[in-house]
């Protein structure tokens, strides 16, 4: 899947899998109101890292129990959130 810079709002639980690329230069911000779950190998992809795209311009905003990222997954961004984190091995943030 792709997404165009933009807010866009979860009221309960989120679930990354797959690949996930953020088009553009941003900014994208995420608000998730339950848990953010990132499955083990899941990814966050900007294309334009280099150009136009970059990690600052994205935001996780988690208020819910917290963040669970599987073993090697790969986020781009700041992640904020009012539970707990956790981290698989080899997770690349």
């Amino acid at each position: 899947r792709s997404l165009d810079a933009g807010v866009y709002c979860f009221d309960g639980d989120a679930r990354l899998t797959g690949t996930l690329t953020l088009a553009g230069a941003g900014p994208w911000t995420f608000q998730v109101g339950g848990v953010l779950t990132a499955d083990p190998a899941a990814q966050v992809l900007a294309p334009d890292l280099a150009t136009s795209c970059k990690g600052s311009a994205v935001d996780w905003q988690v208020g819910g129990a917290g963040v669970r990222v599987g073993a090697a997954a790969s986020l781009i961004g700041n992640l904020v959130a009012d539970g707990d984190v956790t981290l698989g091995s080899g997770v690349l943030v």
